[in-house]
């Protein structure tokens, strides 16, 4: 007898277990599956990453990456190095002679920087130029004041007027220099400088007018 209740125990033990061959049952506990099939990713070319204009040190790079084994890891370099916010960083794969293995090329359009170095405006009584980062006023007028305004990023520069003229602005497209107004007030004019992004700069003048040098 206790023979009979003891087969009657193991099948019913069998019967309860689940069947590794078949799909587990609506009320049973599924199991997680995996492949070893690999997943497509197409070959890195290049790529671009532009910073906004307030960035100007490039303190580190950090790479998120995919191991074989499906981890996830994530590598940094120190870098500190000064930047030009205008021009892209590009991230691309080289071989051992530093050239670029199937690289996409960018064009002039992403990369280039049209500073329009040279004369800027030109008025009767004063004119603007740049060269790089440095901005030149030139006028025999005296200088009063002058100041930065954020949202967007403009210099502001007053000089003691006795001219009188209509107001007048002055638009520069591809320029660090977006736009130069050049407003008449009761005993001054006042001239605004609207600038391509976030800048901080050092005020100088001389006998021919003032400058100004973005940082």
């Amino acid at each position: 007898m206790k023979y009979i209740f003891l087969l009657f125990f193991i099948l019913a033990s069998l019967e309860a277990r689940v069947n590794p061959f078949f799909p587990p049952k609506d009320n049973e506990p599924s199991m997680s599956v995996t492949t070893n099939t690999p997943q497509r990713h197409e070959p890195l070319r290049q790529t671009t990453i532009s910073l906004p204009s307030s960035a100007r040190v490039l303190k580190e790079i950090s790479i998120e990456y995919i191991n074989l084994d499906g981890s996830t890891e994530r590598k940094s370099i120190a870098v500190d190095n000064s930047i030009d916010w205008h021009l892209p960083l590009v991230i691309s794969q080289a071989n051992v002679n530093n050239t670029v293995i199937s690289s996409a090329a960018v064009s002039d359009k992403e990369i280039k920087v049209d500073s329009k170095d040279g004369e800027l405006a030109n008025f009767k009584f004063i004119s603007f130029s740049s060269k790089g980062k440095t901005i030149r006023i030139n006028t025999k007028d005296k200088y009063l004041r002058n100041f930065l305004i954020v949202n967007p990023y403009r210099i502001v520069v007053d000089f003691k007027s006795d001219h009188t003229f209509s107001s007048f602005t002055r638009l520069l497209p591809n320029s660090i220099v977006k736009s130069i107004r050049v407003g008449n007030h009761d005993d001054f004019y006042r001239v605004v400088l609207e600038l391509d992004g976030q800048y901080k700069y050092t005020f100088s003048q001389d006998s021919n007018g003032c400058a100004l040098i973005l940082n």
